[in-house]
This record gives C-alpha cells, sequence and structure tokens, in this order.
C-alpha cells in the first residue's frame, strides 16, 4: 500500500484509502481512539492490502444471509464506507456499509481473527 496519510479528528486517526476488492471508491479508514501511527495501525492496514479479496468473500457471504434474513432482500445493494481499526484489539476490524434498503441503520459487521464475531445495524462496526 502506497503511503497514507492520516488526520486527527474526533474518532481517533482518519484516512481516506482505495481497496478496490471492498470498494471502488474512497472509503475512510478510522484508527478508534489512535493518536500516532504505529506498528498495529501499519500491519492491519498491510493485512487489509493483502487480504482484501478473502475479506471481501467473507463479508459479502455474510451481509447477503443477514439482508437475506432481516430484510428478506435477494440482491442487496451496499457499498463500504467505514473500516474501524481498534487501538486495544489486534485481531479485530469493524466494517461499516450504506444499505440501501435500510439507509438510517445501515449494516456493520465486526470480524475477529478473520471470523464474523458481529453483524447488524451500523454501530456493530465500532463496539
Amino acid at each position: 500500500m502506497s503511503e497514507v496519510s492520516f488526520k486527527q479528528d474526533d474518532e481517533g486517526l482518519v484516512a481516506s484509502i482505495l481497496l478496490p476488492e471492498l470498494n471502488d471508491n474512497f472509503f475512510s479508514v478510522v484508527y478508534l481512539e489512535g493518536e500516532t501511527v504505529d506498528e498495529h495501525l501499519n500491519n492491519t492496514l498491510n493485512c487489509l492490502t493483502s487480504d482484501q479479496s478473502r475479506l471481501n468473500n467473507i463479508l459479502s457471504k455474510k451481509i447477503h444471509e443477514y439482508v437475506k434474513r432481516v430484510y428478506d432482500d435477494n440482491n442487496p445493494c451496499y457499498e463500504l464506507i467505514k473500516v474501524y481499526i481498534f487501538l486495544d484489539e489486534v485481531n479485530s476490524i469493524g466494517f461499516m456499509y450504506r444499505y440501501h434498503g435500510d439507509v438510517e441503520h445501515g449494516i456493520g459487521i465486526k470480524l475477529t481473527s478473520n471470523k464474523v464475531e458481529r453483524i447488524g445495524a451500523s454501530e456493530e462496526a465500532f463496539m
């Protein structure tokens, strides 16, 4: 991954990145409560970059199952808008999606050790 420029905001460090396997557009990566770019953040970004195809397969499958179960939608339209990296959780990443069937709540997924820990409304991504 080329150099990523982070800025501080109320959530922590934030950068806009492009990972085409996960989203055709730029999206935000938030290092929750982070204040400096450190080894954990760099390692997680490298994993996101190198594993984006596999992650997309895992996430897409779970989103389709969730949307079918909750909204009875067999052809969901969704877009990744934010990824959360947790300061104190080395093996966890949160993914927040805009879901066109419920724009108010969206979809949030938290992965721990590459397994879906939680899926639900968008806040699941950062809890």
